[in-house]
């Protein structure tokens, strides 16, 4: 299992996704975007 992958697929899927979109309409511009992926006790975190 690696979390890493996990983590970093989690922040593709935000953006191919354009959960986004919403926060642009309403005019925001600065958007920081965070994968996570934890198992247990271990825990990556992906950020754009």
């Amino acid at each position: 299992m690696n979390l890493e992958n996990f983590s970093k697929e989690a922040l593709e899927q935000i953006i191919n996704k354009k959960y986004n979109i919403e926060l642009i309409k309403k005019g925001i511009k600065d958007i920081t975007y965070i994968g996570i992926a934890f198992y247990k006790k271990q825990l990556r975190i992906s950020y754009k």
